[in-house]
């Protein structure tokens, strides 16, 4: 409605002027967040019993780290004898689709939750080929959890952890590698086909996106996950423009197969994927207060020696390096060819 104001001053006139009426209970829920913030509070208060459970939970995601550097000497890794209880369990098939929720493995509130966690690439993810990649490295136990703040990937790493114990063959036991969680903000990220030396199941979150497995696509959707066994395998780039898409890859494989190191993510090489950055071995700076005769640190991070004689150490190393090289590219001469000695 509308009330008449009249307004004293040099002039005096009448208008309109329109009468809105805000309840004072919407006006303390939009100070609700700046105030708790400035209190100290929590961000997120409970919710209330008229709002969906799902949205709830999505809101009470936490701040992750906005760089890998930020996640430098820790791994987030506990060993753990939590399983997941399930009334009936599904069948297992490798190259199948399987939706997590209609088996009732994980709620669809928890994998939002990992949606709106990592949205925008936040989490330490690294660059790597077309996507951006993080990993947490397993020491071969049946059972893990992450601690916090990754500990929101829990309730689909029990998931993912049930359905490898299903699909392990007759009198083997399971052995957990590695899990890796990949980026994918555009339709245009891709991954060429490649294979790995062990069995994995990966879970597709946010858009849904084409999987070639052999000579065949597979479409994943929100909530779907596929078990392989050493299949070849990529993520073509979409057509048209579609939204990010997070994938939670499990690798596992037996005890055995574990114990005599027979098995690995990496198409050849070490078990445990490594990024490019992790494989580099830069050489420690010379201590600038070493040269200038003012280094006082008891433990100093850097070496103590002359430019030139590192320079030389390093030359040095590599002319041996090459050394050995071309010594054991070389044939051994057999024992009527070897010169005899007299003195």
């Amino acid at each position: 409605g509308c009330h008449d104001a009249k307004i004293q001053g040099p002039w005096e006139y009448r208008h309109m002027v329109p009468a809105v009426c805000i309840p004072w209970q919407s006006l303390l829920q939009c100070f609700r967040l700046p105030m708790g913030f400035l209190l100290g509070r929590a961000s997120v208060d409970q919710p209330c019993s008229d709002v969906d459970p799902v949205e709830a939970k999505a809101s009470t995601c936490r701040a992750m780290p906005r760089s890998y550097e930020e996640l430098r000497g820790q791994d987030f890794v506990e060993a753990c004898s939590e399983s997941l209880e399930v009334a009936s369990s599904p069948n297992v098939v490798q190259g199948v689709v399987l939706n997590l929720q209609n088996c009732s493995l994980v709620s669809e509130a928890d994998l939002i939750l990992i949606l709106k966690s990592f949205e925008r690439g936040h989490g330490g993810f690294r660059k790597f080929g077309l996507r951006r990649i993080l990993d947490f490295k397993f020491k071969g136990g049946s059972s893990y959890k992450l601690t916090p703040p990754f500990d929101v990937l829990n309730p689909l790493l029990r998931a993912l952890t049930h359905v490898a114990k299903l699909s392990m063959r007759g009198g083997e036991t399971l052995a957990l590698i590695q899990l890796l969680v990949n980026y994918y903000k555009f339709g245009s990220n891709a991954v060429k086909p490649h294979r790995h030396r062990c069995r994995h199941i990966c879970c597709s979150l946010g858009a849904t996106r084409q999987i070639d497995v052999e000579d065949k696509q597979v479409p994943m959707s929100h909530g779907d996950c596929l078990a392989l066994d050493m299949e070849l395998h990529g993520v073509p780039p979409a057509v048209g423009s579609i939204g990010s898409r997070i994938s939670v890859c499990l690798f596992y494989a037996s005890t055995q197969e574990y114990a005599t190191a027979s098995v690995g993510v990496p198409a050849q090489g070490e078990m445990w994927w490594m990024h490019p950055q992790d494989e580099e071995t830069k050489p420690t700076p010379v201590c600038r207060d070493f040269l200038r005769g003012c280094c006082f640190r008891e433990q100093c991070r850097f070496v103590h020696q002359a430019e030139e004689d590192s320079r030389h150490q390093n030359e040095d190393s590599s002319k041996a390096d090459s050394g050995v090289k071309v010594a054991s590219s070389l044939k051994s001469p057999s024992s009527s060819d070897r010169p005899t000695w007299s003195c």
